[in-house]
């Protein structure tokens, strides 16, 4: 998509898309100017007409600051919002989706199955995955969702 001409302000912390980006796979954002090293940026996506319901896609941080952070199955245009958060709340935003609880879920079935058929060390190989799709879903959102 080509760059967004500027952010409509919403508060001193929360910017909008002033229209909505066509539907796509991706979103690429990339810091142009550094924010204090206790905050990150937060990417938010609004399929709704009224521009409510976002949902977390991802972040970037002056450590990390460029992001290719997918959208999902979505296939609607859609408003972005930015909004500056402590990293500490960034880092509770994602875990309260039902993504995570979902994923957990499936990791901890699939242990148990694999246990079931006497696998050993199955444990620390599924709770190092989880620890590592956590990680990665946090930072870029359904990554999995190809088109």
């Amino acid at each position: 998509h080509p760059p967004l001409p500027s952010l409509t302000k919403i508060s001193p912390t929360q910017w909008q898309s002033p229209t909505p980006i066509p539907p796509g796979p991706t979103i690429f954002i990339t810091l142009t100017h550094p924010i204090p090293p206790d905050q990150t940026l937060a990417v938010h996506i609004s399929t709704d007409a009224n521009g409510s319901n976002f949902r977390h896609l991802g972040f970037v941080t002056n450590s990390c600051p460029s992001a290719v952070l997918r959208r999902g199955g979505d296939q609607q245009p859609g408003l972005i919002g930015i909004s500056i958060e402590s990293s500490t709340t960034c880092a509770n935003l994602s875990p309260r989706d039902p993504t995570l609880s979902n994923a957990e879920g499936i990791a901890r079935d699939l242990t148990e199955y694999l246990v079931s058929f006497g696998v050993e060390g199955v444990d620390r190989m599924i709770e190092m995955w989880f620890k590592r799709f956590a990680e990665r879903w946090r930072r870029e959102g359904e990554f999995w969702v190809k088109r």
